[in-house]
């Protein structure tokens, strides 16, 4: 029993027996833990918590329930004077405005509010948004006389674009009239242009009716200008001015042999432009020649109608045709041909590495499954 209890101490000893500086640490370790200890309990005494009136905490909450009302209103613009300003108002950016004045210009002006909608910018949701803000003045679509637009005042920007916008009637002859004073007329600017250029390229009018063939032009303007259409049929031609056309046939040419000729003379051929001739030197390259005008049918891009057009025109030289020398050529270089491909290409040179040089053709059959009509083909680009 006495010795059990010496064992135990003994035991206790041991597992407590530590180094000086081991027990040093300890204790700073200690030290530091209860320090942070202190600190924490201590800031309760010496840091105050923020105090926060409840009066204006509910005040706060009321205004972030509570929604505000507007009290800015959107103004309603006039879509054929209003400016940049005026629709970036709207919500639009300088971009989109930009293509909305764009769109008025080539159209002349905005027969109802719905054309709006037209605007590629714009859909139907934000046409619904905007629809409300929106006027048009039917004064300023109406017949203006041209002592109305005497005398304006161009400092203003809004009434130089009014200005435009209005419509004065005089006679006029449209082989004559200028551009600006189509404008002037009403004519939005595109058939305006399309008027000028048709009187310049195609023909000049003869007669009021004629205007009802341009593009922009319908019986709706024509019932509007007609009343002031005067026309000085002298000394005009009404010869419609058709654009020249050049065509030529190829003249029938000697035959041409393919292993020889150039692109100049290739395209001599009826049905032959530079494309094609450019297609036969590139495959009769990669070849080494042709043997046969058959092989032709092998470039993919040439018609058959067109073969047929020059077929009885050329003539092929075989003697022309660059072989390969077949027992010392490269693996690269058979396998560049279009006859040969790496199946065909590992058969060959297996065989040449096991029984050595090929003599004849017969031998080419000894190397693998070749037909005989693959071989007769291959036999006009190898050499022994």
């Amino acid at each position: 029993m006495a010795k059990s209890k010496t064992n135990l101490k003994k035991h206790l000893v041991e597992l407590f027996d530590v180094f000086k500086h081991e027990r040093k640490g300890f204790m700073y370790f200690a030290v530091i833990i209860l320090g942070m200890f202190a600190l924490n309990w201590s800031f309760k005494y010496w840091v105050k918590p923020p105090s926060i009136e409840t009066s204006q905490l509910d005040s706060l909450m009321q205004l972030a329930v509570t929604p505000q009302k507007k009290t800015a209103k959107m103004l309603s613009i006039e879509i054929n004077t209003s400016d940049t300003v005026d629709w970036m108002q709207l919500g639009f950016s300088r971009k989109q405005v930009k293509s909305i004045l764009k769109y008025r210009e080539a159209v002349g002006q905005f027969k109802s509010i719905s054309q709006v909608e037209k605007i590629y910018i714009i859909d139907s949701l934000r046409f619904q948004q905007i629809r409300p803000f929106l006027r048009l003045n039917k004064s300023s679509n109406s017949f203006q006389d041209s002592s109305s637009t005497s005398n304006p005042k161009w400092n203003s920007r809004k009434n130089v674009t009014t200005y435009l916008s209005k419509k004065v009637r005089f006679p006029f002859d449209p082989n004559t009239i200028s551009f600006d004073s189509l404008r002037l007329l009403g004519m939005h600017q595109g058939l305006a242009s399309s008027l000028i250029k048709y009187r310049e390229k195609v023909k000049q009018f003869k007669s009021s009716d004629d205007l009802l063939e341009l593009y922009l032009y319908d019986s709706v303007h024509h019932s509007e200008y007609k009343p002031y259409i005067q026309i000085d049929t002298t000394n005009l031609s009404f010869e419609r001015k058709e654009k020249k056309v050049f065509t030529y046939e190829k003249e029938i040419q000697d035959t041409i042999e393919l292993n020889s000729a150039d692109t100049f003379e290739l395209m001599k051929l009826r049905g032959v432009g530079r494309f094609y001739a450019a297609q036969i030197i590139r495959y009769r390259n990669k070849l080494g020649g042709y043997y046969s005008k058959q092989q032709l049918t092998e470039i993919k891009s040439i018609r058959q109608e067109n073969l047929d057009k020059f077929w009885d025109y050329v003539v092929v030289d075989s003697t022309k045709i660059k072989t390969i020398p077949i027992n010392t050529c490269e693996f690269k270089e058979l396998l560049k041909h279009p006859y040969f491909d790496y199946y065909e290409t590992k058969l060959i040179f297996s065989y040449r590495d096991e029984q050595g040089k090929f003599i004849s053709l017969r031998d080419l059959k000894k190397a693998g499954p070749l037909t005989d009509r693959y071989v007769e083909k291959i036999g006009h680009y190898i050499s022994f």
